[in-house]
């Protein structure tokens, strides 16, 4: 049985999306989606079993005790939820510690780095806004006032990161790899230059996107539909099978109504302060 400790350590953890179109592996951001951890009972409805990942990650950051966990993520479905909850466990079992929130977060991305296989989604569910992960180096972008909201179609389906990370090549051609540096170039120009006619360009992809698109079928519609409809910019969220969009007042409607007639919509900002005690 769970205790019933008035534990003292809630924390609150963003969910992400991950790689904007051509940085695989290398960017994420951070949305306003969240999931919740706390070694109390009080306002959790979730007691993490042996199996729960958070409980997992607690258990290898050193946490004592049980863990309850809730969340607005959804699962399986390129928003970070795994990393996000990951993060939680962790953050919770270093807070216990008596770490600083600092030295936690920093704790929090080197343990999730490395549950997860990588760190884009990590960086961002730890440290919020748009994070770039290169090897041990990670850098958070500057608040962009480049576009202010961000809408996921989010389908019924779920995708597995590992079935879909097989169907990539592990060795693509010279000149795709070189197209993707020069994508995520103009991105990053785009970026904090503030340029939107930049944003959309910057999307173009040849290492991910399409390869995971093609076994996603009612994904690579959405994401045809949003760029058809004249959304400003459209990329596949992590490993999918969500797509997410950016979409100004002109535009705003009819692609929302096309695409919420095959899955929901999720309207999320840029978080823009991580992992945080409650």
């Amino acid at each position: 049985m769970p205790s019933q400790k008035q534990g003292s350590i809630t924390v609150k953890v963003p969910g992400s999306s991950a790689n904007l179109g051509p940085g695989f592996d290398v960017l994420s951001m951070a949305i306003t989606s969240y999931v919740w951890a706390s070694d109390a009972v009080d306002g959790m409805n979730i007691f993490c079993d042996q199996n729960h990942i958070a409980l997992k990650a607690f258990r290898a950051a050193g946490g004592s005790g049980d863990l309850w966990f809730r969340h607005q993520l959804p699962s399986g479905r390129g928003v970070g939820f795994s990393a996000a909850a990951r993060t939680a466990g962790a953050m919770v079992a270093y807070l216990q510690q008596g770490m600083s929130i600092d030295l936690a977060k920093e704790k929090s991305f080197r343990l999730v780095r490395r549950l997860e296989g990588h760190g884009d989604n990590a960086a961002a569910s730890v440290y919020g806004k748009i994070m770039i992960v290169s090897g041990q180096t990670h850098h958070q972008v500057k608040k962009s006032n480049l576009f202010d909201q961000v809408t996921i179609w989010i389908p019924e389906n779920k995708s597995a990161t590992t079935k879909s990370r097989a169907a990539l090549v592990s060795h693509p051609p010279l000149q795709d790899a070189v197209a993707n540096i020069g994508s995520v170039a103009i991105l990053m120009a785009a970026l904090y230059e503030n340029n939107t006619q930049l944003l959309g360009k910057a999307m173009d992809d040849r290492l991910h996107q399409q390869q995971r698109l093609a076994s996603l079928p009612a994904s690579l519609k959405a994401y045809d539909q949003a760029q058809e409809l004249g959304a400003t910019a459209v990329w596949l969220s992590g490993s999918g099978p969500s797509i997410a969009y950016v979409r100004d007042e002109k535009t705003k409607n009819k692609i929302d109504d096309a695409l919420q007639r095959t899955g929901r919509l999720l309207q999320v900002e840029i978080d823009t302060v991580g992992a945080c005690i409650v």
